[in-house]
């Protein structure tokens, strides 16, 4: 890997720690286990038929 990448990835790295360091993990799971998933199919259906005609 050249420099660039290098600097380009540890200073995503940086940023990604500082936005994500105050998130309670525990609640976050919490909150995705009560996804329902009858809703997320026609959400995903529609992303794919619209990927498809882009």
């Amino acid at each position: 890997m050249n420099k660039k990448t290098i600097i380009g990835f540890a200073i995503s790295v940086i940023f990604l720690f500082f936005a994500l360091r105050g998130i309670d993990w525990k609640l976050v799971f919490e909150s995705l286990k009560q996804i329902k998933i009858v809703y997320l199919i026609p959400i995903f259906l529609i992303y794919m038929i619209s990927y498809a005609v882009r």
